[in-house]
């Protein structure tokens, strides 16, 4: 308020024939009043006009009209003039237009010349500190103003680059529309306007660079041939000789791991192939064939493991059964990539549910394939085979993990004692505790309890006490290290 103060003061000095003294006769685009006023005497000289009131929307074109030299420059000030004037004819309603004309006028040539650098002259009327920054607090609206167009231009601009409208048919194909289709195209408009700004940025600090560093920069040399390598190429890290051949395949191996331990994301199941699912999920897996629909399934989605992956786990948590036909399906798909982890984990399943024909179809393929059983997968063997009373199954299975040089656990040799025990054949599983022994395993007093109750039932009182004999021993050795250790 102070500022508008402070301007109405300075307007008070206006004689009564500003109009059609102070007025400029030919301005550039348009003219403040309606009717062109009278032209100047000849003797004065011609009054500085100013570029803010030419172009003013409210302004009329004139014949002498001569282009614009800064268009960003004629924008600022006619977005300037509209802004400011509503300020002044608020501030001052009792004053005509031709009067806030005046004062706009005033401001508008102070604003000029600070913008240009140019001399106001000696005629020029000085504004109050207070009106400067009512001009600025203007001026700094408008700018903004100026900069969200230009942004919406530029935004405009991208939406039709050929970028954006290769994503936008890439979201229409996968299924993407309405406004969370508009929300990416403005999206990925901005992102491309924000990394074309980056770069024009970076082109810029580099102009400036370069012409600090070299003021008039040197012709540049036309390469005429390519220089000639002597020796080898040497490129030294850490003291390390980067150049030896062993480091690309060091980086080949360490690309082929990271393949393996990277997650993937499984693609998205849509259309067809959602429906396919469906279909395959309503399958009984004790009456239905659920291979049509994977074929359908996978026709649609043309799958990779990590698609396969995904499917058994939806698969399995609707029906566990129908999980375990699916997944022996998978096992012979070459987009599946079955290894041993799939096989051994399907056995596991089966010898959990007690199905050892199942566990046993599995095994087949397996072998089928040249896969190998490794010890994970003869530890199930063993427990399963014990479970079911097989013994020789359950001793070749168990003979394999000892050949392999790997420590059964006490789980181990308690299925294989149990199963000794089942087929009467106590003398056996007695061997069992003394290969325990010979191997520093433990063995619990449960275990000795079987072996003597075995031997008992069938009259061999002898053996019997003498595995009672290592049983006293022991429990005495464990109350010694129980004493020892308080």
């Amino acid at each position: 308020m102070r500022a508008l103060v402070s301007l109405s003061r300075l307007a008070r000095r206006i004689p009564a024939s500003l109009a059609t003294v102070r007025a400029p006769g030919p301005l550039l685009l348009r003219h403040i009043h309606a009717d062109a006023p009278p032209p100047p005497p000849p003797q004065d000289p011609p009054p500085f006009v100013s570029r803010i009131l030419e172009s003013e929307p409210s302004l009329t074109p004139s014949a002498d009209a001569e282009p614009a030299l800064d268009p960003f420059l004629d924008e600022f000030l006619a977005r300037f003039v509209a802004a400011f004037r509503p300020e002044l004819e608020a501030a001052f309603p009792e004053h005509d237009r031709a009067v806030v004309d005046e004062m706009l006028r005033l401001v508008a040539d102070a604003v000029m010349c600070r913008l240009t650098g140019a001399d106001p002259g000696p005629d020029a009327a000085e504004l109050s500190d207070d009106l400067w920054a009512a001009v600025w607090k203007v001026s700094g609206s408008v700018q903004e103003a100026m900069r969200r167009d230009q942004v919406r231009a530029d935004l405009r601009h991208y939406l039709h680059c050929d970028e954006v409208k290769e994503m936008t048919r890439f979201a229409v194909d996968v299924g993407i529309r309405g406004s969370m289709l508009r929300e990416l195209r403005f999206k990925w408009a901005r992102e491309k306007l924000e990394e074309v700004e980056f770069y024009r940025g970076l082109d810029g600090m580099r102009a400036e660079a370069e012409a600090a560093a070299d003021p008039a920069p040197a012709p540049v040399r036309r390469l005429t041939a390519l220089p000639k390598r002597k020796g080898e190429v040497k490129f030294t890290m850490y003291g390390l000789d980067m150049s030896d051949p062993k480091w690309a395949e060091v980086a080949e191996r360490t690309a082929e791991a990271e393949a393996h331990f990277v997650p993937q994301e499984a693609k998205p199941v849509e259309g067809k192939a959602k429906k396919a699912e469906e279909r395959l999920l309503s399958v009984d897996p004790r009456k239905g064939d659920p291979v049509p629909a994977m074929e359908e399934w996978k026709e649609e989605l043309r799958p990779k493991r990590v698609d396969w992956m995904a499917l058994l786990e939806r698969v399995k948590a609707r029906n566990v059964e129908l999980y375990l036909k699916v997944a022996e399906i998978l096992l012979a798909e070459e987009s599946f990539e079955a290894n041993i982890r799939d096989y051994s984990k399907l056995i596991d399943l089966h010898a959990k549910a007690n199905n050892v024909k199942g566990a046993e179809i599995i095994l087949g393929k397996m072998k089928e394939k040249g896969v190998a059983p490794d010890i994970l997968t003869s530890i199930t063997l063993v427990h399963m085979y014990s479970k079911a009373g097989n013994l020789d199954r359950a001793k070749d299975a168990f003979d394999f993990i000892r050949n392999e040089g790997f420590k059964p656990d006490l789980k181990l040799f308690s299925s294989m004692m149990k199963c000794y025990i089942s087929h009467g054949e106590p003398g056996q599983a007695d061997s069992l505790l003394r290969y325990m022994k010979d191997k520093d395993i433990k063995a619990t007093r449960e275990m000795y309890t079987d072996v003597i109750r075995a031997y008992a039932q069938q009259g061999m009182v002898d053996s019997a006490q003498n595995v009672h004999r290592h049983m006293d021993a022991l429990v005495i050795l464990i109350r010694h290290v129980h004493c020892f250790n308080k």
